[in-house]
Formats: structure tokens, sequence, C-alpha cells
């Protein structure tokens, strides 16, 4: 029991380490999407939206 404790807690820390880098460069794009949107203003949205 205790080595599959050890495996289930090494699993989800590293999951968890592994989405960390993933979320800051998901939140940096997000900005760059919401800073474009100001830019062109609201008729462009869904375009910039579409192409991603």
């Amino acid at each position: 029991m205790g080595i599959n404790l050890w495996g289930i807690c090494f699993f989800f820390g590293g999951m968890i380490l592994a989405s960390v880098p993933a979320l800051i460069i998901y939140t940096v794009e997000i900005n760059k999407i919401i800073k474009k949107i100001r830019k062109r203003g609201r008729k462009n949205v869904k375009n910039i939206i579409l192409k991603g």
C-alpha cells in the first residue's frame, strides 16, 4: 500500500508540475488576444477568436 500511495502522489505531483508552464503560456496568449481585441475594437472580436 505504501508504494502505491507514493506512486499516486508522484503521479499527481508530476501532473501539477507539468501543467504549471502550460497555464503560464496560456495566460500570456489570452492576454495577447485581449490586447488585440482592445486595439481593433469590438467589431473584429469574432474574427480574432476564429483565427486563434
